[in-house]
Protein backbone atom coordinates (compact mmCIF):
# COMPACT_ATOMS: atom_id res chain seq x y z
CA UNK A 1 0.00 0.00 0.00
CA UNK A 2 2.84 2.72 1.09
CA UNK A 3 4.35 1.36 -2.49
CA UNK A 4 1.17 2.64 -4.26
CA UNK A 5 0.89 5.93 -2.00
CA UNK A 6 4.60 6.42 -3.11
CA UNK A 7 4.42 6.14 -6.72
CA UNK A 8 1.31 8.15 -6.88
CA UNK A 9 2.88 10.75 -5.36
CA UNK A 10 5.87 10.40 -7.49
CA UNK A 11 3.62 10.35 -10.80
CA UNK A 12 1.98 13.75 -9.34
CA UNK A 13 5.46 15.23 -8.68
CA UNK A 14 6.07 14.41 -12.11
CA UNK A 15 3.40 16.06 -13.50
CA UNK A 16 3.52 19.22 -11.55
CA UNK A 17 7.45 19.15 -12.44
CA UNK A 18 6.01 19.17 -16.50
CA UNK A 19 3.67 21.84 -15.93
CA UNK A 20 5.66 24.03 -14.42
CA UNK A 21 8.52 23.62 -17.14
CA UNK A 22 5.54 24.40 -20.11
CA UNK A 23 4.41 27.18 -17.93
CA UNK A 24 7.81 28.81 -17.77
CA UNK A 25 8.56 27.91 -21.65
CA UNK A 26 5.57 29.25 -22.97
CA UNK A 27 5.80 32.23 -20.84
CA UNK A 28 9.68 33.04 -22.57
CA UNK A 29 8.42 32.24 -25.76
CA UNK A 30 5.93 34.94 -25.10
CA UNK A 31 8.65 37.31 -24.00
CA UNK A 32 10.17 37.27 -27.29
CA UNK A 33 10.02 39.57 -29.61
CA UNK A 34 7.62 38.44 -32.37
CA UNK A 35 7.89 39.69 -36.15
CA UNK A 36 5.39 41.68 -37.32
CA UNK A 37 2.55 40.51 -39.96
CA UNK A 38 2.95 41.74 -43.11
CA UNK A 39 -0.20 43.75 -43.63
CA UNK A 40 0.48 44.50 -47.03
CA UNK A 41 2.44 43.06 -49.72
CA UNK A 42 5.53 45.69 -51.19
CA UNK A 43 4.24 46.76 -54.68
CA UNK A 44 6.83 46.47 -57.38
CA UNK A 45 7.68 49.22 -59.30
CA UNK A 46 6.73 48.53 -62.88
CA UNK A 47 8.19 49.93 -66.22
CA UNK A 48 5.72 51.35 -68.82
CA UNK A 49 6.08 51.47 -72.48
CA UNK A 50 3.73 54.13 -74.30
CA UNK A 51 3.55 54.28 -77.74
CA UNK A 52 1.99 57.72 -79.25
CA UNK A 53 0.51 57.67 -82.80
CA UNK A 54 -0.42 60.88 -85.15
CA UNK A 55 -0.34 64.04 -86.47
CA UNK A 56 1.63 66.81 -85.52
CA UNK A 57 0.10 67.48 -81.94
CA UNK A 58 1.75 63.66 -81.31
CA UNK A 59 4.80 64.70 -82.97
CA UNK A 60 5.58 68.37 -81.17
CA UNK A 61 5.69 70.66 -83.84
CA UNK A 62 5.59 73.78 -81.76
CA UNK A 63 7.49 72.32 -79.06
CA UNK A 64 10.56 75.08 -78.61
CA UNK A 65 12.60 72.23 -77.56
CA UNK A 66 12.24 69.65 -80.25
CA UNK A 67 11.40 66.99 -77.82
CA UNK A 68 8.15 65.11 -78.84
CA UNK A 69 5.51 67.76 -77.37
CA UNK A 70 3.41 66.21 -74.80
CA UNK A 71 5.43 62.78 -75.24
CA UNK A 72 8.37 63.92 -73.58
CA UNK A 73 6.53 65.67 -71.01
CA UNK A 74 3.93 62.40 -69.93
CA UNK A 75 7.08 60.61 -69.47
CA UNK A 76 8.70 63.13 -67.17
CA UNK A 77 5.64 62.96 -65.14
CA UNK A 78 5.05 59.36 -64.74
CA UNK A 79 8.79 59.09 -63.73
CA UNK A 80 7.86 60.84 -60.46
CA UNK A 81 5.33 58.20 -59.30
CA UNK A 82 6.49 55.75 -56.79
CA UNK A 83 5.21 52.87 -58.83
CA UNK A 84 6.78 53.64 -61.47
CA UNK A 85 10.69 51.98 -62.31
CA UNK A 86 11.11 53.89 -65.54
CA UNK A 87 9.31 54.78 -68.83
CA UNK A 88 9.65 54.14 -72.23
CA UNK A 89 8.30 56.23 -74.92
CA UNK A 90 8.06 55.91 -79.20
CA UNK A 91 6.88 58.64 -81.37
CA UNK A 92 5.18 58.20 -84.21
CA UNK A 93 3.71 61.10 -85.25
CA UNK A 94 3.63 62.75 -88.69
CA UNK A 95 2.92 66.71 -89.78
CA UNK A 96 0.02 67.13 -91.74
CA UNK A 97 -1.50 63.13 -91.83
CA UNK A 98 -5.65 62.74 -91.51
CA UNK A 99 -7.01 59.94 -89.96
CA UNK A 100 -7.09 57.66 -92.98
CA UNK A 101 -3.63 58.15 -93.25
CA UNK A 102 -2.84 57.36 -89.69
CA UNK A 103 -4.97 54.54 -89.74
CA UNK A 104 -3.01 53.11 -92.91
CA UNK A 105 0.00 53.29 -91.19
CA UNK A 106 -1.21 51.40 -88.11
CA UNK A 107 -2.27 48.82 -90.38
CA UNK A 108 1.00 48.94 -92.46
CA UNK A 109 4.14 49.88 -90.57
CA UNK A 110 5.85 46.85 -88.99
CA UNK A 111 7.67 49.24 -86.48
CA UNK A 112 4.39 50.55 -84.81
CA UNK A 113 2.68 47.11 -84.88
CA UNK A 114 5.86 45.91 -82.75
CA UNK A 115 6.05 48.66 -80.48
CA UNK A 116 1.80 48.69 -79.94
CA UNK A 117 2.37 45.10 -79.03
CA UNK A 118 4.55 45.45 -76.43
CA UNK A 119 2.87 48.52 -75.10
CA UNK A 120 1.63 49.36 -71.86
CA UNK A 121 -0.65 52.35 -72.96
CA UNK A 122 -0.88 54.14 -76.91
CA UNK A 123 -1.80 57.29 -77.06
CA UNK A 124 -3.74 59.01 -80.49
CA UNK A 125 -4.12 62.08 -82.15
CA UNK A 126 -6.28 62.33 -85.06
CA UNK A 127 -8.83 64.22 -87.11
CA UNK A 128 -7.25 68.00 -86.89
CA UNK A 129 -5.97 67.26 -90.86
CA UNK A 130 -9.19 66.12 -91.84
CA UNK A 131 -10.94 69.12 -91.39
CA UNK A 132 -8.45 71.64 -92.63
CA UNK A 133 -8.24 69.49 -95.54
CA UNK A 134 -11.99 70.14 -96.21
CA UNK A 135 -11.90 74.12 -95.54
CA UNK A 136 -9.05 74.09 -98.32
CA UNK A 137 -11.12 71.58 -100.54
CA UNK A 138 -14.30 73.72 -100.01
CA UNK A 139 -12.21 77.50 -99.79
CA UNK A 140 -15.50 79.62 -100.00
CA UNK A 141 -18.07 77.83 -101.19
CA UNK A 142 -17.42 76.19 -97.66
CA UNK A 143 -20.90 75.04 -94.99
CA UNK A 144 -21.95 72.89 -92.32
CA UNK A 145 -22.75 70.08 -94.19
CA UNK A 146 -18.96 70.37 -96.47
CA UNK A 147 -17.73 68.41 -93.34
CA UNK A 148 -20.32 65.92 -93.16
CA UNK A 149 -18.18 63.11 -95.58
CA UNK A 150 -15.67 64.20 -93.51
CA UNK A 151 -16.80 63.45 -90.31
CA UNK A 152 -18.53 60.05 -91.05
CA UNK A 153 -14.67 59.18 -93.09
CA UNK A 154 -13.35 60.47 -89.66
CA UNK A 155 -15.65 58.10 -86.84
CA UNK A 156 -14.77 54.95 -89.58
CA UNK A 157 -11.09 55.86 -89.49
CA UNK A 158 -10.75 56.04 -85.31
CA UNK A 159 -13.12 52.78 -85.29
CA UNK A 160 -10.57 50.57 -87.26
CA UNK A 161 -7.59 52.62 -85.54
CA UNK A 162 -8.62 50.99 -82.52
CA UNK A 163 -9.92 47.29 -83.44
CA UNK A 164 -6.43 47.45 -84.78
CA UNK A 165 -4.41 48.45 -81.87
CA UNK A 166 -6.92 46.15 -80.00
CA UNK A 167 -5.90 43.07 -82.35
CA UNK A 168 -2.39 43.75 -81.52
CA UNK A 169 -2.61 44.41 -77.98
CA UNK A 170 -5.88 43.58 -76.62
CA UNK A 171 -4.26 44.52 -72.86
CA UNK A 172 -2.87 48.10 -73.48
CA UNK A 173 -4.81 51.20 -72.40
CA UNK A 174 -5.78 53.56 -75.15
CA UNK A 175 -5.88 57.46 -74.52
CA UNK A 176 -7.32 59.60 -77.58
CA UNK A 177 -7.36 63.33 -77.39
CA UNK A 178 -9.70 65.49 -78.64
CA UNK A 179 -9.40 68.77 -80.88
CA UNK A 180 -9.34 72.00 -80.39
CA UNK A 181 -10.23 75.55 -81.63
CA UNK A 182 -7.13 77.56 -82.23
CA UNK A 183 -8.81 80.34 -83.65
CA UNK A 184 -11.66 80.85 -80.71
CA UNK A 185 -9.78 83.93 -79.38
CA UNK A 186 -8.72 85.42 -81.97
CA UNK A 187 -12.17 85.32 -84.36
CA UNK A 188 -14.65 84.72 -81.34
CA UNK A 189 -17.79 85.40 -83.51
CA UNK A 190 -16.41 82.85 -85.73
CA UNK A 191 -19.39 80.76 -83.94
CA UNK A 192 -19.74 77.94 -86.47
CA UNK A 193 -16.04 76.22 -86.09
CA UNK A 194 -16.47 76.17 -82.30
CA UNK A 195 -20.01 74.34 -83.40
CA UNK A 196 -18.13 71.47 -85.49
CA UNK A 197 -15.90 71.50 -83.11
CA UNK A 198 -18.11 70.17 -80.50
CA UNK A 199 -19.41 67.98 -83.00
CA UNK A 200 -16.34 66.18 -83.76
CA UNK A 201 -15.26 65.74 -80.41
CA UNK A 202 -19.05 64.34 -79.16
CA UNK A 203 -18.12 61.72 -81.98
CA UNK A 204 -14.87 61.12 -80.82
CA UNK A 205 -16.19 60.52 -76.95
CA UNK A 206 -19.01 58.24 -78.14
CA UNK A 207 -16.93 55.89 -80.15
CA UNK A 208 -14.30 55.63 -76.91
CA UNK A 209 -17.15 54.98 -74.70
CA UNK A 210 -18.13 51.66 -76.81
CA UNK A 211 -14.63 50.83 -76.83
CA UNK A 212 -12.90 48.54 -73.61
CA UNK A 213 -9.83 49.90 -72.27
CA UNK A 214 -9.84 53.33 -73.80
CA UNK A 215 -10.18 57.09 -72.56
CA UNK A 216 -11.42 60.42 -74.05
CA UNK A 217 -8.70 63.69 -73.70
CA UNK A 218 -11.02 66.60 -73.78
CA UNK A 219 -8.84 69.21 -74.62
CA UNK A 220 -10.54 72.14 -76.05
CA UNK A 221 -11.28 74.07 -72.46
CA UNK A 222 -7.70 74.23 -72.44
CA UNK A 223 -7.12 76.49 -75.38
CA UNK A 224 -10.69 78.24 -75.55
CA UNK A 225 -12.63 77.91 -72.42
CA UNK A 226 -12.50 78.45 -68.99
CA UNK A 227 -8.53 77.56 -68.31
CA UNK A 228 -7.61 80.07 -71.73
CA UNK A 229 -9.39 82.76 -70.17
CA UNK A 230 -8.51 83.33 -66.50
CA UNK A 231 -4.58 82.95 -68.41
CA UNK A 232 -5.00 85.17 -71.16
CA UNK A 233 -3.23 88.07 -71.85
CA UNK A 234 -3.83 91.40 -74.03
CA UNK A 235 -1.55 93.94 -75.77
CA UNK A 236 -2.10 97.09 -76.97
CA UNK A 237 -0.90 98.33 -80.29
CA UNK A 238 0.07 101.41 -79.75
CA UNK A 239 -0.11 103.09 -83.76
CA UNK A 240 -3.90 102.14 -83.66
CA UNK A 241 -4.83 101.32 -80.06
CA UNK A 242 -6.28 97.48 -80.50
CA UNK A 243 -6.34 95.63 -78.58
CA UNK A 244 -4.30 92.57 -79.61
CA UNK A 245 -5.56 88.92 -77.55
CA UNK A 246 -3.07 86.67 -77.25
CA UNK A 247 -3.13 82.78 -76.31
CA UNK A 248 -0.48 81.58 -73.46
CA UNK A 249 -0.86 78.19 -75.35
CA UNK A 250 -0.44 78.58 -78.65
CA UNK A 251 2.73 78.21 -80.90
CA UNK A 252 3.24 82.22 -81.66
CA UNK A 253 4.89 80.87 -85.52
CA UNK A 254 1.58 79.70 -86.45
CA UNK A 255 -1.08 80.40 -83.49
CA UNK A 256 -2.40 76.86 -84.79
CA UNK A 257 -0.07 74.01 -82.85
CA UNK A 258 0.54 74.48 -79.25
CA UNK A 259 3.80 75.71 -77.48
CA UNK A 260 5.77 74.20 -74.68
CA UNK A 261 2.86 75.94 -72.25
CA UNK A 262 -0.16 73.99 -74.61
CA UNK A 263 2.00 70.42 -74.44
CA UNK A 264 2.24 70.89 -70.95
CA UNK A 265 -1.38 71.04 -70.20
CA UNK A 266 -2.04 68.57 -72.89
CA UNK A 267 0.50 66.14 -70.65
CA UNK A 268 -1.29 66.83 -67.68
CA UNK A 269 -4.49 65.98 -69.25
CA UNK A 270 -3.26 62.73 -69.96
CA UNK A 271 -1.39 62.18 -66.71
CA UNK A 272 -4.51 62.76 -64.82
CA UNK A 273 -6.19 60.19 -67.13
CA UNK A 274 -3.19 57.83 -66.32
CA UNK A 275 -3.71 57.97 -62.46
CA UNK A 276 -7.39 57.89 -62.22
CA UNK A 277 -7.23 54.41 -64.73
CA UNK A 278 -3.92 52.82 -62.32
Amino acid sequence: MKKVRSFVSGLLFLLIGVVIVVFVLNLFVKQQPQPKPQSEKVEEKQAIHLVAIGDSLTKGVGDSQRNGGYVSRIRSKLTTLDTVKNVTTENFGVPGERSDEILDRIKTDSEIKKEVTAADMVILTAGGNDIVQTIKKEKLSISEKSFDHALEAYRENLKEMLQQISVYNPKAHIYVYGLYNPYAAYFPDLKEMQTLLIEWNTSTETIIKHQPLATFLPIDIIFNGTDRLNNQSTTTDADDAETVVENPYLYEEDLFHPNDAGYEKMAEVLFQAIQKNE
